[in-house]
Formats: structure tokens, C-alpha cells, sequence
């Protein structure tokens, strides 16, 4: 049995072809169900995606789709469904053993500042609790910058812009600021990211590269 249905609605975004600009309304509009096969697209986290939030950015006549995991990966294609790993090892991963990031380094938000140069935030996970165990990779979490002078071929951690107001315990425990989406404020030129810590929470950045110790939460 196939469910026809028509979806029609009007949604803004926030598009990054050479700066952050305004987002222009536009229609989708969706017809009959259809069960489809599973896309190839080879890259290693994709059994568990998605496993953050998704940026997919314009590349001349082409799409770069950014794959947010424990390691992150770049893709480049036409469309959705063409879409190849680009470099095929990952862009972003874990950092040093003694790092906030030593569990993992998720690439949530790409933006486009001009030409190949780009600027991205991920979700950092520090999985190391001391002499404790941690088989179950519990996680204390923050949010933390990296820059690309490559078109997102590779990037470079700059550090932290978000962390918990409440120290990290010393036995295992899921905490932390982090699991997030930032978009920029064309209106008011900052970035806005939108966070959580058990609750949702925002942050705001007036610096143009959104530098750590630039940003200010809302409580």
C-alpha cells in the first residue's frame, strides 16, 4: 500500500554561498511515499547517522555535505544521492588522549566566509575519566571552533567557545554543554548557537570569526 500524501510549506534558511546572507523563503513540495535502497555512500559513520546536526554547502555546481561522527567526513556531489567522500580519510577526529576532545570531534556547522576559507563548529566529547573505566564511552561534553583554508579538505582546531558552568566529575557521568546548531544573525552580525545541557540554552557571538572568549550565553 503506498500513503500519498502533499506536503507544502514555506521554510527559511540560512544559505552560505560566499558570506552569510538572508535566507529567501521557498516551497517543497512532497508527493507519494516511496521506499528507496539505502545510499552508498561509504562513508564509515553512516551506520549511525545522523549523529549530529547536518551542514551541506554549495561547491560551485556541486554539494559538500559535512558528516558529523566521532571522526567527521566530507562528501561532494551533484546531488544527494551522488555523493562521494572528498578526501576519503576523515577531515576532523579526536584529539590527544590529555584533550577535551579525546572521544571524538563531531563537525555540526560549516559556514562559508569567502572563497575556500571556512569556519566550523564541532561537538567535542572528552571520554577519559582519570584510573576509571570507560567502556561505555560516557561523555562530558563542550563546543569548540576550526578553520579551513582548504574548501574543508582539512581543518584547524582553534579551542573551546562553550563549556558547562559545572566542573566536570571524577567518576563517569553524561554532562557537559554540547549536541548543537549555529547559524549566523545576518541582522544583528553575530552568530547565534543553539545548545543543550539536559535543557535548551543559546550563546551569541558579535566577533566575525567567533573566537573563544567572544561568546556570551543567555540564561
Amino acid at each position: 500500500m503506498v500513503l500519498k500524501r502533499l506536503v507544502i510549506f514555506y521554510v527559511s534558511v540560512l544559505v552560505h554561498i560566499n558570506n552569510p546572507v538572508h535566507a529567501e523563503g521557498f516551497r517543497i513540495e512532497l508527493g507519494d511515499s516511496e521506499v528507496v535502497q539505502d545510499m552508498e555512500s561509504r562513508v564509515p559513520v553512516y551506520p549511525w547517522f545522523p549523529d549530529g546536526h547536518i551542514t551541506i554547502l554549495k561547491n560551485e555546481d556541486a554539494l559538500q555535505m559535512y558528516w558529523a561522527g566521532s571522526s567527521s567526513y566530507r562528501t561532494v556531489g551533484k546531488s544527494v544521492e551522488s555523493m562521494k567522500l572528498n578526501p576519503t580519510k576523515p577531515v576532523l577526529s579526536k584529539g590527544k588522549q590529555t584533550s577535551f576532545d579525546n572521544g571524538g570531534a563531531w563537525l555540526m556547522s560549516v559556514h562559508r566566509f569567502s572563497g575556500q576559507n571556512l569556519l566550523g563548529f564541532y561537538h567535542a566529547e572528552d571520554h577519559v575519566w582519570g584510573k576509571h573505566p570507560n567502556p561505555n564511552k560516557i561523555a562530558w561534553k563542550s563546543i569548540a571552533i576550526c578553520e579551513s583554508m582548504n574548501d574543508g579538505k582539512s581543518w584547524t582546531k582553534v579551542g573551546q567557545i562553550i563549556t558547562s558552568p559545572k566542573r566536570k566529575p571524577s567518576t563517569p557521568m553524561w554532562g557537559g554543554s554540547g549536541d548543537f546548531c549555529v547559524v549566523y544573525d545576518n541582522l544583528n552580525s553575530r552568530w547565534v548557537c543553539y545548545y543543550q545541557e539536559h535543557y535548551l540554552y543559546m550563546a551569541i557571538s558579535n566577533d566575525f570569526r567567533a573566537l573563544p572568549g567572544s561568546w556570551f550565553k543567555y540564561y
